[in-house]
């Protein structure tokens, strides 16, 4: 074995000991038994889709209802297509609806103009069944608008079916600004012009054939519009409950730097079954559609097209996309 390991062979014209040889190959084998990890752990997840619009997959095309109907120049027509969005997630969800119109031949929509088409969204809202069931739409403020103090006016077109509680909106805030704990200012038909509310509700059985603003005979939200807070002690002024309101002006004030975390146009029935329909929402005279839905909430809605007389002749495509917040 001595002599062996001695003797050199010949590699490429080269003289290599035989001892070098088996080194290097010793080498090479200890380097291939190296533990290459410790480890290794592989796991499948399954992301299904969380927000769905009329049950159907998030990339799918969906046409209107009214994708195949006409109307003439001379016609003026408003046409309807009824649509959902449910959340199945376990978090709440936030989303933008963007809706574009144009002429195949180059004509322009013109949206918001008087002679021009337009568009709008009317949400349903149903609040029937158990005591305490409600219904609700959600509006998330935006970075450029998401502080109580910057909150001078809102309002919205009401519409209530079948007798009912007219729609009322609770502002919710965070308290102490780190989002563990919020409250919500509640301005609602019975309270908000004098604050403090007969414990009757004045709209009950309120079912006027018509769209009506806000609150109707008590008009809109602004800075002396009372809000009563919500964890506080139901019940009205005229009692010893502990009922707290102040005017908007005054919560300004008391919540100096709250931020709002969103707004919620509902209906309930603790009073009595209610159902309505809103629509045409603005916030410090700004129009804001709903953009946001709660866990296991569905968000039913109208979507409406109106074309004026003496339209160009055109084929006009409308699409509309819930857009990721």
């Amino acid at each position: 074995m001595k002599r062996l390991m001695k003797k050199k062979v010949k590699i490429f014209e080269k003289e290599i000991s035989v001892f070098l040889i088996v080194l290097v190959g010793m080498i090479g084998l200890a380097s291939a038994a190296l533990i290459p990890y410790f480890a290794s752990i592989t796991g499948l997840v399954t992301a299904t889709q969380g927000l769905t619009w009329n049950n159907s997959d998030w990339d799918d095309t969906l046409h209107f209802d009214f994708n195949e109907l006409t109307t003439t120049s001379l016609d003026e027509e408003t046409f309807t297509s009824a649509h959902y969005l449910k959340n199945d997630a376990d978090v709440d969800a936030e989303f933008t609806l963007d809706t574009i119109c144009a002429g195949t031949e180059g004509n322009s929509c013109d949206e918001g103009t008087e002679d021009g088409i337009n568009w709008w969204y009317e949400y349903m809202l149903e609040a029937t069944g158990a005591q305490g069931t409600e219904n609700r739409v959600t509006i998330v403020p935006n970075s450029s608008f998401d502080e109580l103090s910057e909150l001078e006016t809102m309002s919205w077109d009401s519409y209530i079916v079948n007798g009912g509680y007219i729609a009322h909106v609770d502002v919710l805030i965070d308290v102490y600004g780190n989002g563990s704990l919020y409250d919500a200012l509640v301005f609602e038909y019975d309270k908000v012009d004098d604050g403090c509310g007969d414990g009757i509700p004045g709209a009950a059985n309120y079912a006027k054939d018509e769209w009506v603003d806000t609150f109707d005979d008590k008009e809109t939200i602004d800075s002396d519009s009372y809000a009563w807070l919500n964890s506080g002690a139901p019940g009205n002024c005229q009692d010893d409950s502990g009922y707290t309101v102040k005017r908007l002006s005054e919560w300004k004030t008391f919540y100096q730097n709250a931020k709002i975390l969103r707004f919620e146009i509902e209906v309930d029935n603790w009073i009595l079954n209610s159902n309505g329909v809103v629509r045409n929402i603005k916030i410090n005279g700004n129009q804001y559609e709903v953009s946001g839905l709660k866990a296991g909430d569905q968000l039913n809605f109208d979507f409406k097209v109106h074309f004026p007389k003496m339209i160009m002749p055109d084929v006009y495509n409308i699409t509309t996309q819930v857009l990721p917040a």
